[in-house]
C-alpha cells in the first residue's frame, strides 16, 4: 500500500494532503513513529483485527482444541511500541486433512510439533528422486501455494512447511543407504497426510535420542575450521559449516560452568547477559526523506523462473527448518514439474509478503529466530 502522504519523520501531519482534504491519514510515516495529529483513534491491530481463531470461540465444536491454539505462545503478535498497519486475518482453517483430522486439530498438532522440532540436531537426507522425493516437493509446494492463495490452509501453511522436512527426512540411522532413505520418506509421506503428525513426531524424537555425540578430535577440528572461517569474515561459509555438520547443539536450558558468583547459569542466561538492552527508536536514526512510493506491480515480476534462479544464487545454512541452501536448490531445479510448481509457489507467497499487509501470526515461523 502506497503512503498516503509525504511527510517524513520529522512531521506531524498538520498540513499535508490528507488534511487539505478533510481526511485522516491512514498510510503515513510519522503515524508509525506515534507522531501523526491527523489520525483517528484506532485500536492496536490485535485488538481491531482479531485472528480468525480467536473469532471461533462462539461456534467451535472442539473448545479443548481451540483452547490450546489460543494459548500458543508463538501465535501472539510481537511486542511493539507502534501501532501495525491494517491487515487482513488469517482464514479459518476450515478444512479436513484428512476423513479423521479436521482443520483446527492439524493445527494443533503442527503448532505442537514445530515448539519441538526446531531445537532438534540437524539429521536430513537428501530429498531423494523418484517418486517419493517428487510427492515431498509437491507437498512443499502445495502448503505455500496455500499461503500464497490465501486458502483454508493459509493459518497453518508456512509452519507446516517448516516441520515438513525435520519430519520426513529424518535419517534412521548413520548407515543409512538412499534406499533405506526411499523406503522412510514413502511410509512417513503416507503418515502425514493421514495426519499422523504424532507418530512422526515420536519417531523423529527416538532417533534424536540415539543420536551420538561427536568425538572430542572432531569437536576441536570443527571449533578450528568454524574459528578460521570467521576470522576470514566468510560467515556463511562458518554457519553452512555447523549446520551440515555433528555438532551437538546445546539446549538453552543446558547448564554451563562459570565463575560468576552468582553460580552455575543456564545457557539462555548467558545469552541474556551478552545481550543489547531494547532502546525506544531513535528518531534521528531514521530517514527524514519520504518514502519512495513502491506501487504493487513492481513486484509482478517475481516469478517462478526468478524464484529458480534466485535458488541457485543462494548461500548458507540452515534456520529452523534445517533446510540449507543446498536443500533448496535440490528442491527448486531438480524434479522437473514438482520444482516448477515449487517456484511458482513460492513466486507467490513472495508477492503477497511484498504487497500487502499480511496477518503476523500467519508468519510466526517465517520471521522466528529459533
Amino acid at each position: 500500500m502506497p503512503p498516503c502522504c509525504s511527510c517524513g519523520t520529522r512531521g506531524r501531519c498538520q498540513n499535508c494532503s490528507c488534511v487539505k482534504n478533510g481526511r485522516s491519514c491512514s498510510n503515513c510515516q510519522p503515524n508509525r513513529l506515534g507522531k501523526c495529529e491527523n489520525q483517528e483513534a484506532v485500536p492496536r491491530a490485535s485488538e481491531s483485527c482479531p485472528t480468525p481463531l480467536a473469532a471461533e470461540t462462539a461456534d467451535e465444536e472442539s473448545p479443548a482444541a481451540l483452547d490450546s491454539l489460543l494459548n500458543d505462545p508463538t501465535r501472539s503478535n510481537p511486542d511493539s511500541s507502534y501501532d501495525l498497519p491494517p491487515f487482513i486475518p488469517l482464514n479459518r482453517p476450515n478444512f479436513h486433512w484428512s476423513e479423521s483430522v479436521d482443520g483446527l486439530t492439524f493445527t494443533d498438532l503442527v503448532n505442537k510439533a514445530y515448539q519441538e522440532v526446531v531445537h532438534w540436531r540437524h539429521n536430513i537426507f537428501s530429498v531423494p528422486s523418484g517418486k517419493a522425493g517428487t510427492a515431498f516437493v509437491s507437498e512443499l509446494s502445495r502448503l505455500f501455494r496455500g499461503y500464497g492463495e490465501s486458502s483454508a490452509l493459509e493459518a497453518i501453511a508456512l509452519r507446516a512447511d517448516m516441520i515438513l522436512a525435520p519430519l520426513l527426512l529424518q535419517r534412521p540411522h548413520s548407515k543409512a543407504r538412499a534406499k533405506d532413505h526411499i523406503r522412510c520418506l514413502e511410509r512417513r509421506l503416507m503418515l502425514w497426510n493421514e495426519g499422523n503428525i504424532s507418530e512422526l513426531l515420536l519417531e523423529g524424537k527416538i532417533i534424536q535420542q540415539k543420536l551420538t555425540s561427536p568425538s572430542r578430535s572432531k569437536k576441536d577440528s570443527l571449533a578450528k575450521a568454524f574459528g578460521k572461517l570467521m576470522k576470514r569474515g566468510k560467515v556463511k561459509a562458518a554457519m553452512r559449516l555447523l549446520s551440515s555438520s555433528e555438532a551437538s547443539i546445546l539446549s538453552v536450558h543446558d547448564k554451563v560452568s562459570t565463575t560468576n558468583i552468582e553460580g552455575t547459569r543456564t545457557v539462555l542466561d548467558e545469552l541474556k547477559a551478552k545481550h543489547p538492552l531494547r532502546n525506544e527508536v531513535n528518531p534521528d536514526a531514521v530517514l527524514s526523506e519520504p518514502e519512495r512510493d513502491f506501487h504493487p506491480v513492481v513486484f509482478e515480476c517475481i516469478d517462478a523462473e526468478s524464484i529458480w534462479k534466485a535458488a541457485l544464487r543462494t548461500n548458507g545454512g540452515a534456520g529452523p527448518s534445517g533446510a540449507d541452501a543446498s536443500f533448496w536448490k535440490r528442491i527448486c531445479t531438480s524434479f522437473q514439474l514438482a520444482s516448477d510448481d515449487l517456484c511458482a509457489s513460492l513466486a507467490l507467497v513472495a508477492k503477497k509478503i511484498a504487497t500487502t499487509y499480511v496477518d503476523p501470526n500467519g508468519l510466526g515461523s517465517f520471521t522466528a529466530a529459533d
